[in-house]
């Protein structure tokens, strides 16, 4: 399945859900938040950090348990799944927003029974995107995976791993560099024209979008705008 984390989900497979971009794992895997578990997800964090003060230190991490972790960016605390200790380092994955941190085991907390995964199931979904492993996994590359996805009335086909917006599917292919076939040599003229024809092509398809916007009744949003918009929120 190209979607992992199907309790989330109580729709049919097929239907169009629904989702916001939580993070971005490589160029061609992404997690995801159902709109409809956004409304549980903050009354969790709302939860956790009530509890601040009360939260009980582990004595012994076990790999694959759910535990408390704070994420090192904002201090805050989160649900985190255990994936690797080694040591005293703990390897864990933040099951509500999709990213991983390593800490020391000593600042692990235990998660209370009530917000266990049984009880209050991951907000976040882990999509692998069709045809993502074709495509070089560079920060270029994810800068367009974020732009084509950071949209309003963004949804997902949970069965197929295929995003939409405004019910029109998003073709990540148009504007995402592919990789250098193993076995295929090319010169560095070749290279060059690779890459310019590739950036001819991006901005070709910027202006088409932006054609259509302008005369489609449901705009399309502006890639280079919202490229820029993201690269002043990485500054801030």
């Amino acid at each position: 399945s190209t979607v992992d984390n199907p309790m989330v989900i109580t729709a049919d497979d097929s239907s169009q859900v629904a989702v916001a971009l939580s993070y971005i794992e490589s160029v061609g895997v992404v997690w995801v938040t159902p709109v409809a578990a956004q409304v549980m997800l903050d009354t969790l964090m709302e939860q956790l950090a009530d509890m601040g003060d009360k939260m009980v230190p582990l004595n012994h991490v076990v790999v694959g348990s759910t535990v408390v972790a704070r994420y090192m960016e904002d201090m805050e605390l989160y649900r985190a799944r255990v994936l690797q200790v080694v040591d005293n380092k703990a390897t864990v994955l933040f099951v509500d927003y999709g990213n991983c941190q390593v800490c020391d085991t000593s600042s692990l907390y235990k998660l209370p029974t009530e917000l266990s995964e049984d009880k209050v199931a991951p907000a976040a979904v882990k999509v692998v995107i069709p045809g993502g492993e074709e495509w070089e996994d560079t920060e270029e590359n994810r800068e367009v995976v974020e732009a084509l996805l950071e949209k309003e009335n963004l949804t997902l086909n949970m069965s197929m791993g295929i995003f939409s917006v405004h019910g029109e599917e998003i073709n990540f292919s148009k504007f995402l560099k592919s990789k250098v076939g193993k076995n295929q040599k090319i010169g560095s003229n070749s290279a060059m024209q690779k890459d310019f024809s590739f950036k001819q092509s991006f901005y070709l398809e910027r202006e088409c979008l932006r054609e259509e916007s302008n005369q489609a009744n449901v705009p399309l949003a502006d890639l280079e705008q919202v490229l820029a918009e993201g690269g002043k929120d990485r500054q801030a």
